[in-house]
């Protein structure tokens, strides 16, 4: 057997130190990724999938070039797109993505609601775009990766267009993320009696930039996430984060990130750590 060279051990235990300290670089294949976009008042995040595939889930208000925050954080030429809602602060940015990617699977909830929305739509049959309209029970495969939706229910007839949003759940081995479109107090009480601790998320991105009518009290115990993040633009004319909501999210001890403060935010998991990280204004 050769002998190793003494210079080798220093560095070999470095590495394991390293290693130690930073599980997910070490790691022998690619890390799920989630980016949350600084949008200013709007939603958009970019969910990178250890197979390659990709999901973009809203796309902000058309103030923000997604395109290009998508290309800058290592998007496929193909990916897919998820509509929570069809409000012009989550979907406005979205033609611009339609016309720029090959969009292979598109997912909403089928709620017309405007004429952004229509012609998102519209551009979308016309390229032949698989297209689903999306309600509680359904999963969706990305590798190892699942997405299994929470919210609307089959049937639901909801009192506002906020209340329609797709929320789901993003499971990768024992990583969860739960996202939550602007859907309102009603129906988190709707998923807590029909879900109950399937809730249970590390990551949640907190409903309705952080207004008063979402994160009650009775679903956060639920959820219990370890971080939470918000969409927000900074002083902006709502007054969110509502500090009912502000106060719900600190009991429930979770480590609150904000795009207002922090910017894009970025969440990379191996399945079982998670590493955070925020590109700070």
């Amino acid at each position: 057997m050769p002998k190793r060279s003494l210079r080798t051990i220093p560095l070999i235990i470095l590495i394991i130190a390293l290693c130690a300290r930073l599980p997910i670089a070490c790691a022998k294949e690619p890390p799920l990724k989630i980016v949350f976009f600084d949008v200013g008042q709007g939603d958009s995040a970019a969910i990178y999938f250890p197979n390659g595939e990709a999901l973009l889930v809203d796309a902000g208000a058309g103030k923000t070039d997604i395109v290009r925050k998508l290309r800058e954080t290592g998007a496929p030429k193909s990916i897919s797109i998820l509509m929570t809602h069809p409000h012009s602060d989550h979907i406005g940015g979205m033609l611009p993505v339609v016309k720029e990617f090959n969009i292979i699977h598109a997912y909403d909830t089928g709620y017309p609601y405007s004429r952004i929305y229509e012609n998102i739509l519209n551009r979308l049959l016309a390229v032949n775009v698989q297209y689903s309209v999306v309600r509680s029970g359904q999963k969706f495969t990305f590798g190892e990766a699942q997405i299994t939706i929470l919210h609307p229910d089959e049937g639901f007839e909801p009192h506002d267009i906020n209340d329609s949003s797709v929320v789901f759940m993003l499971r990768y081995r024992d990583f969860t993320a739960l996202f939550t479109g602007d859907v309102e107090k009603v129906s988190e009480a709707r998923m807590v009696k029909k879900w109950g601790k399937l809730l249970d998320a590390d990551i949640l991105k907190v409903g309705h930039h952080g207004s008063r009518y979402s994160s009650s009290r009775d679903f956060l115990s639920v959820v219990r996430p370890q971080f939470a993040v918000i969409s927000l633009a900074i002083d902006n004319s709502y007054g969110y984060p509502h500090k009912q909501a502000l106060a719900a999210l600190e009991d429930s001890g979770a480590e609150i990130y904000r795009t207002d403060w922090h910017g894009d935010i970025t969440v990379i998991s191996d399945g079982r750590h998670i590493e955070i990280s925020a590109t700070e204004r």
